[in-house]
């Protein structure tokens, strides 16, 4: 596209949308053109930042006008290159939008706008007894829309099969390209209607799961109503340590079978010293007093007699735990009560050596140990310590899968260890998917491994597109190979 184009595309944003929200500076175009995955740094053409659905609606206007790609963007943190605009274009930067628009007690739901925040909202819950389900290994300044859209695992939930965001979705609102507002929830196909019903007769089409995970590649999503759940009259954390992930599989499965507990995480030794301390020589050292794993599990209940009869049950099934952990002044008890509430620290193993490349995916328990087997193989050959590689392991749907990942820390300013980390990332990536693993958010690199293994997907995703979006100006870079 010519500066001259893309001048005039400028002119007329600025006119429809004010100047204010139309920019162009080196720091925003910086700030989108990379992120920690190994995604090649692109700079955007420009960063405009709508705060109202006309706006939004106008911005595609233009966009199809002169075919120039949209990204959106409603998240400050970004680890995977979902927004980083591979050929050039605008991002949609959607963080200004950023109202709770409804809260309510009774039906148990909220409806917010993309730009909010998980502590901004769970803050305000909270003063109405209620709180949402927070996502494993992102901040609390993370968007609560862009997490739930794109399927990121979820600690705790109103039931607990539901482990990702989309399932606690009640409506998801999108401006397809055309500028169209369509929404996904009971009421949705009724004339004059709110674009959610929490009880009654009507119901429509749910295709929450046909934009959820899409990246922005077949509209934009402005607002969700998410399901919320009261909040426990009392929340207790125990605490089962253990040596090896196959010491403690048929604990895992038994404890989940009877529905025993809400949060359930396994965390690495790794990613505990790195919530607990600061600067590498302290998490070096805590590694040594830590077990290479912890079991941390939430029990909530209505009375300090049911939370003791849970006790009992976990004793009963043969569950070595604690009550309390302490470690150098830390209780973890507190840490973790605040964790479950407003995520912030989960997110700390990230900063491992500056840099983590990071590989979420879902598998089921009884494959873990041969998937740990074949990495650490793979992970002799670069010379990368296998320790550093495990970071959560999260049973879901009552053990029938768990969430797992693998983490690679490196010093980004190395290129060398930098082009080193990127082969055993792939290396990795392949194995995981060829061996049981699913990634189900298939993003940049993962997305030609996972669609070229499913060509049918990939094409009736790619028609989908072009009914949606025929001019393919949104984030068109995510689903091609």
């Amino acid at each position: 596209m010519t500066e001259a184009i893309l001048n005039q595309i400028k002119i007329e944003l600025q006119n429809k949308i004010g100047v204010e929200k139309v920019l162009d500076n080196k720091e925003i175009l910086e700030h989108f053109s990379s992120d920690e995955s190994i995604e090649e740094k692109k700079s955007p053409d420009l960063v405009v930042t709508p705060t109202t659905l006309q706006e939004i609606q106008e911005i595609l206007k233009i966009g199809n006008k002169y075919k120039i790609n949209l990204i959106p963007s409603s998240s400050t943190e970004k680890y995977y290159g979902a927004t980083i605009p591979k050929d050039g274009g605008i991002i949609v930067d959607l963080r200004k939008m950023n109202k709770i628009l409804d809260i309510d007690f009774e039906e148990r739901y909220c409806r917010i706008e993309a730009g909010v925040t998980f502590e901004q909202l769970q803050t305000e819950l909270k003063k109405h007894s209620l709180r949402i389900m927070v996502p494993l290994g992102l901040p609390s300044s993370a968007s609560v829309v862009s997490t739930y859209v794109e399927r990121v695992p979820l600690l705790t939930g109103p039931k607990v099969l539901l482990s990702e965001g989309w399932q606690c979705t009640l409506n998801m609102q999108i401006v397809i390209p055309n500028g169209m507002i369509v929404n996904t929830g009971s009421a949705s196909w009724c004339k004059d209607r709110p674009s959610f019903l929490p009880s009654g007769p009507l119901s429509g089409l749910d295709l929450s799961r046909l934009f959820s995970g899409g990246q922005g590649t077949l509209g934009i999503v402005t607002d969700l109503v998410i399901k919320a759940k009261y909040l426990p009259n009392l929340k207790k954390i125990i605490f089962i340590p253990y040596e090896k992930i196959e010491d403690i599989l048929d604990i895992i499965y038994k404890i989940q079978f009877f529905d025993k507990g809400r949060e359930f995480l396994g965390i690495s030794q790794k990613n505990l010293a790195m919530l607990l301390g600061n600067g590498q020589e302290n998490i070096e050292k805590l590694r040594k007093q830590l077990p290479p794993w912890l079991i941390v599990m939430s029990i909530e209940a209505d009375s300090e007699e049911k939370y003791q009869i849970d006790l009992e049950d976990l004793k009963d099934i043969g569950a070595q735990f604690q009550t309390e952990f302490k470690i150098n002044g830390n209780d973890l008890t507190e840490i973790f009560l605040k964790e479950f509430e407003v995520p912030d620290k989960l997110n700390n193993f990230r900063k491992y050596k500056g840099t983590c490349l990071h590989i979420p995916f879902y598998i089921n328990l009884d494959k873990i140990k041969n998937l740990n087997d074949l990495s650490e193989k793979i992970l002799k050959k670069y010379g990368y310590p296998i320790e550093d590689l495990y970071g959560y392991l999260m049973p879901i749907e009552q053990a029938h899968t768990c969430y797992y990942d693998f983490n690679i820390h490196y010093n980004r300013d190395d290129s060398s260890e930098s082009e080193q980390m990127r082969k055993l990332f792939l290396e990795l990536s392949e194995m995981v998917i060829e061996n049981g693993g699913v990634i189900d958010r298939p993003y940049g690199t993962w997305a030609k491994m996972i669609f070229s293994r499913n060509k049918a997907y990939y094409d009736f995703l790619r028609q989908i597109k072009k009914i949606i979006d025929p001019n393919d100006i949104m984030n068109p870079s995510q689903l091609r190979i």
